[in-house]
């Protein structure tokens, strides 16, 4: 403890104060994906996370999702030092997802924004979440197979309707972050 003392002194005497870290907060509660025409469930979904950190923006490592089961997306840790007013070190967050459905319209779901609202009309019911996809025709549902053959680029160029897909207003170069077997598994989500 005492050792620990003048360390402590030189922090407070320059202005630093060390910040050991933060993360995101992020529900594991279900989330119930539906049909927006019949109000059935899919039964699973294909979900791409989007990062940002301090080196921009990324694609994260991609899952299937089972329709009521614990939602197992994770945020990153953010770690730095405050030195007076600035802050030296690293930010991570987890912006939303992609979602993917066979036979649906690719969806992107904001954690501030849909996905993260509860439905007060299913309040009894234990699974709160709900994001409903509109049955896509076949140029519609077409999406999972461009993103199949981007994803094999180290940068992905995405033009407008593709932006809209993960969240992004224009068009937008995103860093790809998914790793061999996710890409695999994105490619074989692609054949089904």
């Amino acid at each position: 403890m005492i050792k620990l003392l003048p360390v402590a002194m030189l922090f407070f005497a320059t202005g630093c104060v060390p910040f050991v870290g933060h993360r995101q907060s992020i529900s594991d509660d279900p989330i119930r994906f539906y049909d927006l025409t019949t109000g059935s469930d899919i039964p699973q979904v294909l979900i791409i996370p989007r990062y940002s950190d301090s080196e921009g923006v990324r694609f994260g490592e991609p899952f299937v999702y089972r329709n009521g089961s614990r939602f197992p997306l994770s945020a990153p840790v953010s770690a730095g030092v405050l030195l007076a007013t600035t802050y030296v070190g690293e930010l991570k967050s987890v912006d939303g997802f992609a979602v993917f459905a066979k036979g649906y319209v690719a969806k992107w779901g904001d954690y501030g924004e849909e996905v993260g609202k509860y439905d007060p009309e299913i309040k009894k019911s234990p699974i709160r979440r709900r994001v409903g996809l509109s049955p896509a025709s076949d140029v519609e549902s077409q999406s999972i197979e461009w993103f199949s053959k981007a994803v094999e680029q180290h940068e992905i160029n995405l033009d407008k309707k593709h932006a809209a897909l993960f969240g992004f207003g224009i068009p937008y170069q995103v860093k790809n972050g998914i790793s061999p077997s996710g890409i695999c598994l994105i490619k074989e989500w692609a054949r089904r």
